[in-house]
């Protein structure tokens, strides 16, 4: 009875299995992300404080409008796939609604960071 109970409970956690993406990631694809966005709606609204790579992003935003316009529709394109993805290999590792979810709002907003720890996850076996 007793090994059947642990059974359960570490099936039970794996079910649950969520990892954030390490903080370097985090912040990097993070602030891509808010550069590449305010380049594309509002390049003039980039604070001075960011020094030379805000007035790089202003500076193709303002110069280059289509092509940044463009660059963020392929990049929420490709963030939005990943996501997809991630719900399927999340169904196929058999974790839990709530992990899926997890995931996929994960992936969808730091992309390869988090679609990479979930992808080498294999759920134990017993």
């Amino acid at each position: 009875m007793i090994i059947k109970c642990q059974t359960i409970q570490k099936q039970k956690m794996s079910d649950n299995y969520f990892r954030f993406p390490k903080p370097v990631w985090v912040c990097t694809i993070g602030f891509g992300l808010y550069l590449l966005s305010a380049s594309t709606f509002s390049p003039k609204s980039i604070p001075s404080f960011l020094g030379p790579v805000g007035r790089f992003g202003a500076y193709l935003g303002e110069t280059y409008p289509n092509g940044i316009f463009r660059l963020f529709v392929a990049t929420v394109l490709i963030h939005a796939a990943e996501s997809v993805y991630t719900v399927y290999l999340a169904r196929e590792r058999k974790l839990s609604t709530s992990a899926t979810i997890k995931w996929t709002i994960q992936t969808f907003i730091f992309g390869f960071s988090s679609f990479l720890k979930l992808k080498a996850y294999r759920p134990k076996t017993d």
